[in-house]
């Protein structure tokens, strides 16, 4: 079983839902869909997630009407009839009605997860009007449990047991990415990109065979590309060095999604949802002998700048070739740690899209 999760790029318009899903049908060990809410369409374009949250924290009625009109163009070009919008509509306005009734943090969750939810089940209702035996499933009723002690979002491992029932559907299943549910049963976010933690959870609970992420990129790079002009594109990673570059300031993935890959040693694969472009493995191992170093990132952190470099054949002198290049450039650095895998330096926030550049030419070039 494969599980296949796209990113908010990836289902922004009709067009991009009916690619997701005819990805979907060409494998047939391709039997669970993971979900995000729409992103942006173009340049200047929110992402629904950004409307629902106005929504939420500050009832701006333009950012509703704004929803709603979106996921009527997407039902209206995915063929589907107004019955369905008006479910959602419902369902949202319903939602919305719960704002006394519930905590600040659970009201926002609720409602900047409704994005994922309508979502999964417009696909599955497209997987249907075009004859394809699907399920939309929510995350909440079939099991996935989360807690949020002191504001920290935690999966219970007991959920492993209860998604493996999944498995026994003889349909593509449609699931919601970005939530799940207390043991009261009230909606709890995970952090934004949270959709890949829904993917990973599957697939380790399904025993998946490989688990996709789809997105706007292709692949992995060696540094970001808005920061370094043409890095080197990365074919197999792993699982460690992911989520160093992760953590780093990488946002091609969350974080907190490889643990439970890690666990069961799932493949995954990242890859562009258009079809074309390279893409990345994530595995246990990899060859480091060619290439020892797997990335470096970098970004600002509590008015520091943190860059990363992470690599499981990371050299024995790498700190030392890294503070001789920073030096050069007259680069002040504060703090150079090391670890079996990784190297972090602090540097000025001002600095930090230079020194990723001196960094990548000193271990890439």
């Amino acid at each position: 079983m494969i599980v296949a999760k796209f990113g908010g790029s990836s289902l922004s318009s009709a067009e991009k839902i009916k690619n997701a899903c005819s990805v979907m049908l060409k494998d047939k060990r391709r039997r669970v869909m993971v979900v995000s809410a729409p992103g942006k369409r173009f340049d200047g374009d929110d992402k629904v997630t950004d409307l629902l949250i106005n929504v939420a924290q500050r009832s701006c009625p333009l950012s509703l009407h704004s929803v709603l009109m979106r996921f009527w163009q997407i039902i209206s070009d995915l063929g589907l009839n107004t019955e369905v919008f008006e479910n959602i509509k419902n369902d949202l306005l319903a939602r919305l009605a719960l704002r006394l009734k519930l905590t600040a943090d659970r009201f926002l969750d609720l409602i900047i997860t409704s994005g994922e939810d309508i979502t999964a089940k417009l696909a599955a209702a497209y997987f249907i009007s075009q004859g394809v035996s699907a399920a939309y499933i929510n995350p909440a009723e079939c099991g996935l449990i989360l807690s949020d002690k002191n504001k920290k979002i935690k999966f219970c491992p007991s959920s492993y047991k209860r998604l493996s029932s999944i498995s026994a559907l003889d349909k593509i299943v449609v699931f919601p990415g970005f939530f799940g549910a207390n043991k009261n049963g009230e909606i709890i976010a995970f952090d934004r990109g949270g959709s890949d933690i829904t993917g990973a959870i599957l697939a380790a609970s399904l025993n998946a065979c490989l688990y996709e992420n789809y997105t706007d990129v292709n692949g992995v790079y060696a540094a970001c590309p808005m920061t370094v002009n043409s890095p080197i594109a990365v074919p197999q990673i792993t699982y460690q060095e992911m989520e160093c570059l992760a953590r780093g300031g990488f946002n091609v993935l969350h974080q907190d999604a490889l643990a439970p890959l890690a666990r069961k040693q799932i493949p995954l694969i990242i890859k562009n949802a258009a079809g074309f472009g390279n893409e990345t493995l994530v595995t246990k191992y990899r060859d480091v002998s060619k290439c020892p170093i797997a990335g470096i990132a970098g970004k600002i952190l509590r008015r520091k700048g943190v860059l990363t470099v992470a690599g499981e054949g990371l050299p024995s002198d790498a700190s030392v070739r890294a503070a001789a290049a920073l030096k050069t450039a007259n680069i002040h650095y504060s703090l150079l740690t090391r670890d079996k895998i990784s190297l972090t330096i602090h540097v000025p926030p001002t600095h930090v899209s230079t020194a990723v550049n001196i960094l990548y030419k000193c271990f890439f070039l």
